[in-house]
């Protein structure tokens, strides 16, 4: 997805896409990402996130977690395919999300990391907190 066309997305917290499904969109013009929610039959989602996700983006990444967890308290699966780009305090809201979904109970998943994304969890060292590979594609 190009800066271009996130910028120009509703800048509403929630908006429903074609398919009905809901997506949290950039919150402002500095913000670069999507995220799209499925919920599942089980009560858990998966969150495809697409775009960037940098310091200007971090907190509506942030809120976007936070709203998932508090929908689908059963389980989150993001999917990090369409992330081109992450930096430490994307990877701060990942590891926090972990980390608020233990307190109340729930399992956080992350998998289909992109080349880029899995590189900054190996040079942080956080592959083992956020998950085990699997198939080479899951962080």
């Amino acid at each position: 997805m190009s800066r271009h066309q996130a910028r120009q997305q509703s800048a509403s917290p929630v908006s429903p896409t074609a398919a009905g499904t809901p997506t949290l969109g950039p919150q402002s013009a500095a913000v670069r990402f999507t995220v799209e929610i499925t919920k599942q039959a089980d009560g858990s989602a998966l969150l495809a996130v697409v775009g960037e996700v940098d310091y200007d983006g971090a907190d509506a990444f942030r809120h976007a977690l936070a709203t998932a967890l508090k929908e689908c308290p059963v389980g989150l699966e993001v999917d990090l395919a369409g992330l081109s780009f992450c930096d430490c305090a994307g990877l701060n809201v990942l590891l926090w999300a972990r980390n608020r979904a233990a307190a109340i109970g729930c399992a956080v998943r992350v998998s289909s990391v992109s080349p880029q994304v899995s590189r900054l969890i190996d040079v942080t060292g956080t592959r083992e907190v956020l998950g085990s590979l699997n198939g080479g594609e899951s962080a």
